[in-house]
């Protein structure tokens, strides 16, 4: 079950660039999986909202019909926010994909030279040993780079960018401001202009 943030009148919800702002709906609250995270964002709030009372607060059953329901599915920056980190992700790892390359070959070079200076060499114990420790520091260098770079070949291969290109971000942030167009009763609309209406349906 979810954790929200709360003063009792109204909710905190993440938006682009996780910003907290407040909200007095709570469907539109920020849900957390884990109290941890919760309070470390109810810790990171802006100043004006610390004043406020906020805290963390355990939702038992927001929704007796689905209570696995996650309310965070509910709400355009659940996934506004996902797909702006799997973004940011992949264009990190592109850039440094080269990086990576660059360190792998660095570590084979100096293997090289390391192997070449205990071929041409008689060393003693104490100078064998701190050989054999730049071989084995410059060789988990090289299993590492190696291993990230083959990480980042099998996501790539997946053609993320592809995703990217056509990213829906732009669809889901429009549906926030969707207006409904009533099709049949359109004096229901009326309602906060006109006051409470009578209607009737023939």
């Amino acid at each position: 079950m979810p954790w929200i943030i709360s003063n009792g009148k109204s909710y905190v919800e993440i938006i682009g660039n996780n910003q907290m702002i407040t909200t007095a709906y709570i469907d539109r609250a920020h849900t957390f999986n884990n109290k941890k995270t919760a309070e470390k964002y109810c810790s990171l709030l802006p100043k004006a909202m610390k004043n406020l009372k906020y805290k963390v607060i355990f939702i038992s059953n927001p929704d007796p019909k689905n209570p696995d329901l996650q309310l965070e599915l509910l709400t355009p920056e659940f996934y506004l926010t996902r797909l702006k980190n799997f973004s940011d992700f992949i264009h990190t790892i592109q850039c440094q994909r080269e990086t990576l390359v660059t360190g792998q070959r660095k570590a084979e070079l100096e293997i090289e030279d390391i192997e070449h200076a205990a071929e041409f060499y008689n060393l003693d114990a104490s100078h064998g040993y701190q050989l054999y420790k730049l071989l084995h520091d410059a060789r988990v260098r090289r299993r590492k780079c190696k291993n990230a770079i083959a990480w980042i070949d099998y996501i790539l291969e997946q053609a993320p960018d592809r995703f990217i290109e056509n990213d829906p971000s732009p669809r889901i942030a429009g549906t926030r401001s969707r207006d409904y167009a009533p099709r049949a009763l359109p004096a229901l609309f009326e309602w906060e202009n006109e006051g409470q209406t009578n209607i009737s349906v023939s």
